[in-house]
């Protein structure tokens, strides 16, 4: 199963999906980091305060035996400050955490005992102690009991307000995520539609750069990139136009020369009393015909300026078919369904005709078909000679490559059929497929684009 979309469009909003996804992970995780380094600095915070405390009854030399209001503050407003003979904070519930900052905050001041302070959440009451107001009004609120050793086998004790929760809120995080990546995927999809639209014109120019209907020039478009390429195109595609317009009038002069003197030969070589040297040098001349014909169809097989006709498929098939009368006991053809399509039905005749004396060539029985749907059209020849591999597929394609010395060779052929009818289906937009088989024997397949 494919996973990753094959379009522009669709690679690009994965990637950037990724991409925000790795972003906005990176970003939670420092969110969480700066959430525990704020707890942290308020926790010293807090912690300074009871040092700074702590140190100020020592110098005041006070007596802590009831709660004292410090520094001017109201009584009890914010917390509470106790001398008891045990540590009021909680022993079997501490907290390991904050009594590890309160250790190396009591150390850092220099106070005596620090290292054996402690800190625990306030879960009730100081015990032995009233309970005043300020501890009813903090009861909603966490509070943080903190426990110093204070002289011979007394504690000092400190109730202070714990830092205040702050929930991760995952909504505006995820609200966020989605807004950024719709903002990013529309701006994508803007410039993929400023992109696409001239290389789709570009790739349709190049797939057909030498068939008829080839496109005319591409006006440079879309960003600079872009524009620079269909120049570069438009140069390459003039100078392979111009290389076969030489390739094809040197063709032409050729086939005009050659023709005139094989014409004369053909008439001289009637008067030779000699019969069998006579139909010697006919079947030779012919073969020369034949082979400079062979030669012409490839040179113009879907030469630019030929004009395209809408031609019923289903009656040239049936001509090319009764025009082999002498092997219509080997020839078949299945009921052919009616197909109008746009092309050039004189490469086709002739693709066609290729295709089915190879199949009577090297088999004894030709049946041709037609299988069509919405994009392309399918004619089939299938015959029950002895096929080929891949390899000889790919060799016999070539042009001027006949069969293996083992297949039979009995007409004049010099290798240019498989070379003709690829050509022909090439100019039609689709492909000439070759495949063995399973019963025996070859299917070639000349495959049409489908313009109803």
């Amino acid at each position: 199963m494919r996973v990753f979309p094959k379009s522009l469009v669709g690679q690009l909003a994965v990637v950037i999906a990724v991409a925000l996804l790795i972003a906005q992970g990176v970003n939670l995780f420092l969110l969480l980091q700066s959430r525990e380094r704020i707890t942290q600095l308020q926790l010293e915070t807090i912690f300074e305060r009871f040092a700074d405390d702590v140190a100020t009854i020592e110098e005041r030399n006070l007596s802590l035996k009831g709660r004292l209001p410090l520094r001017g503050e109201r009584p009890f407003r914010r917390r509470l400050f106790f001398l008891s003979d045990t540590p009021q904070a909680n022993e079997d519930n501490f907290a390991d955490k904050e009594t590890a900052i309160l250790r190396e905050v009591l150390l850092s001041a220099k106070l005596p005992g620090a290292e054996a302070a402690f800190a625990s959440p306030l879960t009730g009451p100081p015990r032995g102690q009233m309970r005043p107001s300020s501890v009813q009004e903090r009861s909603s609120h966490p509070a943080l009991v903190l426990s110093l050793p204070y002289g011979e086998g007394q504690w000092v004790n400190g109730v202070y307000p714990a830092p205040r929760p702050n929930p991760l809120r995952l909504a505006p995080v995820v609200v966020q995520t989605v807004v950024i990546y719709t903002v990013l995927l529309f701006a994508v999809i803007l410039l993929i539609r400023r992109l696409s639209a001239p290389l789709s014109r570009l790739t349709e120019a190049a797939e057909k750069v030498m068939t008829p209907d080839a496109p005319p020039s591409l006006p440079p478009e879309g960003p600079a990139d872009i524009q620079a390429l269909t120049l570069a195109f438009e140069n390459m595609r003039a100078r392979i136009r111009a290389l076969f317009k030489e390739k094809d009038m040197m063709l032409g002069a050729i086939g005009h020369d050659l023709r005139t003197p094989l014409t004369s030969l053909r008439i001289r070589v009637e008067t030779i009393e000699d019969e069998r040297l006579r139909e010697k040098m006919i079947t030779s001349i012919e073969e020369l015909s034949f082979m400079l014909e062979d030669i012409l169809n490839l040179a113009r097989n879907g030469q630019e300026g030929a004009t395209a006709t809408s031609f019923a498929l289903h009656t040239l098939i049936q001509e090319v078919v009764d025009g082999f009368l002498q092997d219509q006991g080997r020839l078949s053809c299945r009921p052919l369904p009616e197909s109008i399509i746009s092309g050039y039905p004189l490469l086709l005749r002739r693709a066609l005709q290729n295709l089915i004396e190879n199949g009577l060539r090297y088999g004894n029985q030709v049946t041709v078909s037609i299988n069509q749907n919405t994009d392309y059209i399918d004619i089939h020849i299938d015959d029950d000679g002895p096929g080929m591999s891949e390899e000889e597929q790919a060799t016999l394609r070539q042009a001027f490559t006949r069969g293996e010395a083992s297949r039979n060779k009995t007409t004049g052929g010099v290798g240019l059929g498989l070379a003709l009818a690829e050509k022909a289906a090439e100019a039609h937009g689709g492909a000439l497929l070759l495949k063995m088989r399973e019963e025996g024997g070859l299917r070639a397949t000349l495959r049409l684009k489908s313009v109803s």
